[in-house]
């Protein structure tokens, strides 16, 4: 392989620590990581650094190149350097489930977020009483009967959360924007009214920069004994409200420079993120070589020829994870496969034809949920054998666990 050539693929110690059976399962995965060197170096460069170069990293690429698989390293190395974790995924689909989400992890290690509880536990508290509040608004609005947004009547649910969530789109389908906004307006100014408490009002007035701001207090309180790296998967999913959010207010916030991200998506960063260029970086992920497309053939023990490797390489375009079926049990019979063959597509689904009906059943149950937990595999199982299943779901090489699900 040339100096210049990306080295994707490199072989590790398959050294597996004692323990139960998932921690053997993550340090097997862990050990058997082939390649992305030049990235992983990045990251444990840029871990080691006392005042990092970058504090904001973006890893982008195509559905199934391996972010989430370099996100484990980039995981793996970051706790080598004694670096406090947090994560963040497509799961979180509000500002508040966000930070929710990172504030879990870090209770997790014994820094519990006092001020963001606090403050989290009041905005789930006025957003009740704001429904109550404009229930009644509502019904004295149909009372009165001479409101100028009559067709508005009845979408208190609506108003609340637009008042309570970031970036929220969605309106009436009656009335335009403009009346609508309008009418949040009228509404806030009931609550105004209707609420005594003056904190409770100043809480009111913008309830996301309020949770935002008793997070970034406590996080910073954490800095003061460990670095913190925010990893947040799946970016371009959560980005509709995110990152607006993240750049218009997360980022204007007083947050310690010993907060590290990095995020994963499909995507470059918009221009919403250019006035942090100068601590920001993106990294590209592309498709792997032919070469080393036999590497991760031959490290499952896999035996191919050049043109066989040639041929999976060129059906599967360079993909790591469309290279990992090959690797299901079944999948070392490559006699048909040479490059452009009409049989590459039915061999690369034969790999599957090949397992065990029940195996093959959950596989494809699960593939239509694209996530999946030993509820979902006790619930989709019959024969009583959900936890063998289950083990074997879990084992594959493009699964990966993520917020007590496997995907």
């Amino acid at each position: 392989m040339s100096s210049g050539e990306q080295n994707v693929f490199q072989m590790t110690d398959n050294t597996v620590k004692r323990g139960t059976f998932q921690e053997r399962l993550k340090q097997t995965k862990n050990n058997n990581f082939i390649g992305r060197n030049k990235e992983i170096g990045f990251f444990k460069n840029l871990f080691s650094q006392d005042e990092p170069d970058y504090l904001i990293a973006l890893v982008y690429g195509p559905d199934g190149v391996g972010k989430s698989s370099l996100l484990a390293q980039i995981e793996k190395s970051a706790i080598e350097n004694e670096i406090l974790l947090a994560r963040v995924d497509k799961q979180a689909t509000t500002v508040c489930e966000f930070l929710g989400s990172l504030s879990a992890d870090l209770s997790e290690h014994g820094y519990h977020l006092d001020k963001f509880n606090s403050s989290f536990k009041k905005f789930t508290d006025l957003k009740f009483k704001a429904k109550q509040y404009l229930y009644e608004w509502d019904k004295q609005r149909v009372i009165a009967g001479e409101d100028q947004y009559e067709n508005l009547i009845g979408k208190s649910s609506l108003i609340v959360e637009k008042i309570f969530s970031y970036g929220y789109s969605s309106s009436p389908k009656d009335g335009s924007a403009e009346d609508f906004d309008a009418l949040i307006s009228d509404a806030i100014e009931y609550l105004m009214k209707s609420i005594d408490s003056q904190r409770d009002k100043d809480f009111l007035a913008d309830p996301i920069l309020q949770i935002t701001q008793a997070f970034i207090e406590d996080i910073n309180q954490v800095c003061n004994e460990r670095r913190v790296l925010v990893l947040v998967d799946d970016f371009e999913t959560i980005s509709p409200y995110a990152e607006h959010w993240m750049c218009k207010t997360f980022f204007r916030q007083p947050l310690s420079d010993k907060v590290m991200f990095v995020l994963s998506g499909t995507e470059e960063f918009t221009d919403n993120w250019s006035e942090y260029h100068p601590l920001l970086t993106q990294i590209p992920l592309g498709p792997v070589t032919a070469e080393q497309s036999g590497q991760v053939l031959a490290s499952k023990g896999l035996v191919a020829s050049t043109e066989q490797i040639a041929g999976i390489h060129t059906a599967t375009n360079g993909m790591p994870i469309h290279l990992s079926l090959f690797t299901l049990p079944g999948s070392d019979r490559f006699s048909d496969v040479v490059p452009g063959s009409e049989g590459m597509l039915s061999t690369l689904l034969s790999s599957l034809n090949k397992l065990e009906s029940d195996k093959r059943d959950i596989f494809f149950q699960c593939s239509v949920f694209r996530y999946f937990n030993r509820e979902i595999v006790d619930h989709l199982t019959k024969d009583g054998n959900s936890a063998e299943l289950f083990d074997w779901l879990s084992s594959l090489p493009f699964v990966a666990k993520k917020n007590e699900k496997w995907i």
